[in-house]
């Protein structure tokens, strides 16, 4: 029997053998942490305001203390390899494996002895050093409770994924009998899940058109989630977007012991002829070498569709792929170059099974693409159309604890997908369906591309200056299909403007879809503090003193001709002006930032590439908002960008793609630039517009401003450049 005694010399000359790999942890977290909080404490003096540089210094405190911290990560993953691969590199020496096996330990204990030990050798030097860092941080300033408490969480989650990591890299040493190919076992079992998911996601994305990436991708999670890095580095995002972490821990402790109790029963089984093989277990090599193989093949294949989009060619790069990876796979595992066609039918095997995992995604054989939700089925959709609100700010204003207002984005499709309840299922099923069938168009084209593109083809009358009517194009149209039974699907379409314009109106002036899609639609006249309206960032007017109900009537005019915005609206005007409404965090957020600029951001030097605070959170007002402009303009507000300028000269130009020319005359004469400007929109604003008609004909609108002279660049609207302007061009 194994005395208490021997284990423990066992451990102590595990250890002494080990010292390089205990050394390596030492000297990589005595830099990051105690020379870290000492150096990050030289930035207080970079603040003129020695409390803001203390808060400062207290935030970077946190992030190099914390769990999230990319350097502590890539140490951890790095040490993780060390020690898993160290701890049994004595299982690849035939001499050594008998030295071991000979002495009167049982095999459970060699394993406890080896396993713990690399814990131990990670984590002593790792809680010295935080220690170390914990004590240098409040000695400079930082809050003690603080500070510990992070340091003891930040500590618990990072030996979490660790031992994890861990062990997972002893299983590989385990099954494996020559460090080499023990370093790719820990990457095989480490990547191999996300490469597989990596591959079936590139195919969805390569072949199905209706497919959203990033959305509903809840296997494709669970897939990444086998990897032990991925989950890793997944809790650290998780954790910076303030989830819990409580159940993703257990679980990484339940599967980290069952691992570990895996790993000793293979240590167990393993013989000891196995050193010096390339894998211990013959069956280890059938259940290595086909997932590899079928992916390899499936990844080359993908690769040349990607060059050639020819079924033939990506049919070609399968097979190539497959018998690539299935000769580089005997080669390791025998050693010898003449195995490398050894086990010619599962080489068939796998090559079938990449070629038929291809074909279904190339042909769509599960109707993918073509898929649409019952009537009777579907609850609501959430839908973002592209071209539509791309200028929209999604997020909100917050006051972090040093002061600093800050702007935290939402993404667009995040907030439309969580808000939207858009109700009128008939309507958003044919303009899903019509979506289909343009998808399928171009799905189904065959594309040949040459070397040089004709660009007379762009559309009808492109040699006739603004002349020629053209397709509006196609837009990307998101859905998110809400059924009745909980189940969200997503989708993405190319969706037709042209003939569609009836049905796209039906959606957009719903009020469903506009309290989803504009934040502003949702907010009552009790949350105005202010409002600002400008025609460019130099010209803008501020409404600060309010009484409720003007504020009311201006906010209610504003919604509700903004939700009466047609497409037909939309290809005719551009805006005249943006409009934006605070509340009171957003109007004190803007008065700081003014503030800060004006000081050149001295409080906050590192902060001054911020988000603008200013120009952000508009909405744009267009000429046919009649009864916006007409309150606007009776509290005073100059509601036209051109009443009170100064205009020298205008430079139109247009390009002839068929003579590869550049037309170009400027005007002086003020009865032709009121002529010109009576079409023009205004600069700038074009933007907040996606749908806008605009013509090739351009106006470079020079401006006195009093102390500068700008130039604005505008474009004539579609059909709309006056006579005498088509006709100077053309003469010159």
């Amino acid at each position: 029997m194994t005395s208490r005694h021997l284990y423990f010399r066992l451990m102590k000359e595990d250890f002494r053998n080990r010292l390089w790999a205990f050394a390596l942890p030492c000297l990589g977290f005595f830099f990051l942490f105690p020379v870290g909080a000492a150096f990050l404490a030289g930035e207080i003096r970079q603040y003129a305001n020695y409390e803001t540089g203390l808060l400062r210094y207290r935030k970077e405190l946190a992030t190099l203390l914390g769990f999230g911290n990319g350097m502590t990560a890539f140490l951890m993953m790095v040490a993780a390899l060390l020690c898993g691969l160290s701890g049994f590199a004595y299982l690849n020496s035939r001499r050594k494996v008998d030295f071991y096996h000979s002495l009167p330990v049982r095999r459970e204990i060699l394993f406890a002895v080896n396993y713990i030990d690399g814990i131990l050798i990670l984590m002593i030097p790792y809680a010295v050093c935080l220690a170390l860092g914990v004590m240098l941080g409040i000695a400079n300033g930082g809050v003690a409770g603080t500070v510990i408490s992070l340091a003891l969480k930040s500590f618990g989650l990072e030996m979490t994924y660790f031992v994890l990591t861990y062990t997972v890299a002893v299983v590989a040493a385990i099954l494996t009998g020559n460090l080499v190919v023990g370093f790719l076992g820990c990457l095989v079992l480490s990547f191999l899940a996300p490469i597989a998911v990596g591959v079936i996601q590139s195919c969805f994305e390569t072949f199905f058109f209706s497919y959203l990436s990033g959305w509903g991708d809840g296997i494709f999670e669970m897939g990444l989630r086998i990897s032990p890095v991925m989950e890793y580095v997944m809790r650290i995002a998780a954790y910076g977007n303030g989830e819990s972490l409580l159940a993703p821990v257990c679980a990484a402790w339940v599967i980290s012991a069952a691992l570990a109790v895996c790993a000793c029963l293979l240590y167990r089984l393993r013989p000891s002829e196995a050193s010096g093989k390339a894998m211990a277990f013959r069956v280890s090599r059938l259940i290595v070498r086909v997932p590899i193989v079928i992916l390899s093949g499936l990844g080359l294949g993908l690769l040349f569709w990607s060059i050639r989009q020819s079924t033939g060619w990506a049919v070609f790069g399968v097979v190539c792929g497959s018998v690539i990876a299935h000769c580089v796979m005997e080669i390791i595992y025998h050693f010898d170059f003449k195995k490398l066609f050894s086990h010619r039918g599962q080489l068939a095997g796998c090559t079938l099974v990449g070629v038929a995992l291809l074909l279904i995604f190339r042909y769509d054989a599960f109707g993918y693409d073509i898929w649409l939700p019952k009537e009777s089925d579907l609850q609501s959709a959430a839908v973002y159309l592209s071209g539509m609100n791309e200028w929209m700010d999604y997020g909100e204003i917050t006051q972090e604890e040093n002061g600093f207002y800050t702007w935290r984005t939402t993404e667009s499709f995040t907030y439309v997908f969580d808000q939207m309840a858009y109700a009128d299922v008939e309507n958003i099923l044919e303009i899903a369906r019509a979506g289909i069938e343009r998808s399928q168009e171009q799905k189904n084209r065959v594309v040949l591309v040459a070397d040089e593109t004709d660009d007379t083809e762009l559309y009808e009358g492109a040699g006739e200056i603004d002349g020629g009517e053209y397709s509006d194009g196609d837009r990307y149209l998101y859905l998110c299909f809400t059924l009745k039974n909980g189940r969200r699907v997503y989708r993405q379409y190319m969706l037709p403007l042209n003939g569609m314009e009836e049905r796209i109106d039906r959606m957009i002036t719903d009020r469903q879809y506009q309290e989803g899609v504009c934040p502003l639609m949702s907010r009552g006249a009790e949350d105005v503090a202010g409002v600002h309206f400008r025609t460019s960032r130099s010209n803008e007017t501020r409404l600060l003193d309010l009484n409720a109900q003007e504020k009311k009537e201006l906010l209610e005019a504003f919604q509700k001709e903004y939700s009466s915005l047609t497409v037909e609206n939309m290809y005719e005007e551009t805006p005249v002006g943006l409009i934006r409404f605070t509340n009171e965090t957003e109007e004190e957020a803007v008065q700081w930032y003014e503030g800060q600029e004006a000081m050149k951001f001295r409080d906050y030097p590192d902060q001054s590439w911020y988000y603008r605070l200013t120009d952000i959170q508009y909405y744009p007002v267009y000429a046919s908002f009649t009864e916006t402009i007409r309150l606007l303009e009776e509290q005073q507000v100059e509601t036209d960008f051109y009443a009170n300028t100064e205009i020298s000269n205008i430079a139109v130009s247009w390009y002839d793609y068929t003579t590869d020319e550049n037309h170009y005359e400027r005007f002086t004469d003020e009865e032709e630039i009121n002529q010109i400007l009576a079409v023009l929109g205004v600069p700038g604003l074009q933007y907040y517009n996606g749908f806008y008609r605009y013509s090739d004909v351009y106006a470079d609108i020079t401006v006195d401003e009093g102390k500068t002279v700008n130039t604005y660049s505008v474009s004539f609207p579609r059909g709309r450049v006056p006579e005498f302007v088509k006709e100077r061009l053309l003469e010159n």
